[in-house]
């Protein structure tokens, strides 16, 4: 707290902290129905120089973000997110709407995957021997090769 003298204070200072939302972005309805012809799914496997970085357990944090197709570089944010906890790889991965994170978003389009073999866990940090791999596809796609091949610096 700052060194505040919580006694009998407001701990939030009289912000409105909201329902625990970020940014106040609803959830997706659990029960929403999923198109079953939207997808993206494919392979993650290891680069012969990161393949040594994998180990039982690891985890992979892959995300689906628009693409400006012309450039190649993603917009927006995430149209959805998925964790695996990585045995060996290569791995089979697939992700529709239902790893959609807020109501209303669209599982569709020209999309990049990114995929990051994270080493604390978290997914919202990126450390320095972290490994990742990218993708550009357009949903629905199938046969994907997702393979993480450039260790973070």
């Amino acid at each position: 707290h700052a060194g505040l003298d919580m006694d009998g204070a407001d701990p939030h200072a009289g912000l409105d902290m909201g329902n625990g939302n970020p940014g106040g972005l609803e959830a997706p309805d659990p029960n929403r129905d999923i198109d079953p012809n939207m997808f993206l799914k494919g392979q993650l496997s290891a680069s012969a120089e990161t393949a040594s970085l994998v180990r039982p357990g690891s985890i992979v944090f892959i995300s689906v973000r628009p693409v400006n197709k012309a450039t190649g570089e993603s917009i927006g944010a995430p149209l959805a997110v998925d964790r695996l906890d990585v045995q060996t790889l290569p791995a089979e991965f697939h992700l529709s709407a239902a790893q959609t994170m807020v109501a209303g978003t669209k599982f569709e389009g020209d999309v990049v995957v990114y995929a990051r073999l994270d080493s604390d866990g978290e997914a919202s940090s990126t450390l320095p021997g972290d490994v990742e791999g990218r993708v550009q596809a357009t949903i629905p796609a199938e046969g994907l090769q997702l393979v993480l091949d450039t260790v973070v610096k």
